[in-house]
């Protein structure tokens, strides 16, 4: 009679490790990030996060307005109407102008996406999953959920999305110096 009820205790727990992370039980967080830009200005993002959503712009190299985010660990990040951008309204030198006349990202080809949806890498296949209904969304960015703020870095990844690359800035995190 123990087998009866240890069977659907590990079929239960067998079937939970096959779903998509997610449908897994993920963590919440409540942080401020900072998006910076590896490369050119990404104009349009947006933040799925819980209440209010703002657009953002991450520039490059520079840490832009923070934006407060409320959700799950895993988030995404959206891009509407804006696109990478080398331009703005500021007057620039002739050195700065030079360098904005060779983008630091080459153009993206379409082969890009479909290598990158050949992906074995979780995150990345989900990704593509939910573009399926949100084609908006151009990164996943696995948070922290032990700190108070992070900086996400968005490194151009192909075809439109962005690879992140995230920096706990919970300063018990950081080396000590002497």
């Amino acid at each position: 009679m123990k087998f009866n009820v240890a069977l659907p205790a590990f079929l239960a727990l067998f079937a939970a490790s096959l779903l998509p992370v997610s449908a897994q039980g993920e963590a919440k967080v409540a942080m401020t990030v900072d998006l910076v830009a590896w490369g050119d200005t990404i104009e349009g993002l947006s933040l799925k996060t819980e209440g209010k959503g703002e657009t953002l712009t991450a520039l490059p190299f520079t840490y832009s307005t923070p934006a407060r985010y409320t959700g799950p660990a895993l988030m995404e990040v959206h891009q509407k109407g804006g696109s990478n951008s080398s331009g703005n309204d500021e007057e620039i030198s002739a050195e700065d102008a030079e360098h904005e006349s060779k983008p630091l990202v080459v153009e993206q080809k379409p082969e890009d996406l479909e290598d990158l949806s050949k992906s074995k890498d979780p995150i990345v296949r989900e990704l593509f999953r939910r573009r399926e209904t949100e084609p908006s969304l151009v990164a996943l960015v696995k948070l922290p959920t032990n700190t108070k703020r992070a900086t996400v870095l968005l490194a151009p990844a192909g075809g439109g999305l962005y690879q992140p690359y995230v920096i706990n800035d919970d300063p018990s995190k950081l080396p000590q110096v002497s």
